[in-house]
C-alpha cells in the first residue's frame, strides 16, 4: 500500500487519499498484479494539514463550485430555487468534512511517527 504523506526528490509532498486495491489477471501462465489507484496532490513545505486540505478540495472542486453552491442555497431559502438546491450544498458540505476529518487524521498520524523516527534513544 503506497504511504498516504510522502517526501517527493523535488522537496515536495505527495499526499493520498481514497487509496483502492486492485488486483488484474494477467494471463494463464501469469500471477496477478496487484496495483493501486488513488487521488493524489502535490503539496509544498512548510506542510500542514491545512495545506493538504487546500490542495485536495482544489483537486477535486474547481475554485467556484463552493460559491455557486451557496448561492443556489440562499436561492431556495427565498424561494426562488427548488429546496434540492439546499440538499447538494448540505451534500457538498458533508464531502468537504469528511476530507477534512481524514486529511486531519492523516497528518496527525504522520506527525506522531515522525516524533517516533526522531526520538533518540542514549
Amino acid at each position: 500500500m503506497p504511504p498516504k504523506i510522502e517526501r517527493d526528490g523535488d522537496g515536495s509532498y505527495l499526499y493520498r487519499w481514497d487509496v483502492r486495491e486492485e488486483t488484474r489477471e494477467m494471463g494463464d501462465d501469469m500471477a496477478p498484479v496487484i496495483s493501486y489507484s488513488y487521488n493524489e496532490v502535490r503539496v509544498w513545505p512548510t506542510l500542514t494539514a491545512n495545506k493538504i486540505l487546500e490542495a485536495c478540495i482544489n483537486a477535486l472542486w474547481d475554485k467556484d463550485v463552493e460559491q455557486k453552491k451557496l448561492n443556489d442555497y440562499n436561492a431556495a431559502q427565498l424561494g426562488i430555487l427548488d429546496l434540492s438546491y439546499v440538499e447538494s450544498y448540505k451534500t457538498f458540505l458533508n464531502e468537504r468534512k469528511a476530507l477534512k476529518d481524514r486529511v486531519d487524521s492523516d497528518f496527525a498520524e504522520w506527525e506522531a511517527a515522525r516524533e517516533d523516527e526522531s526520538v533518540v534513544v542514549l
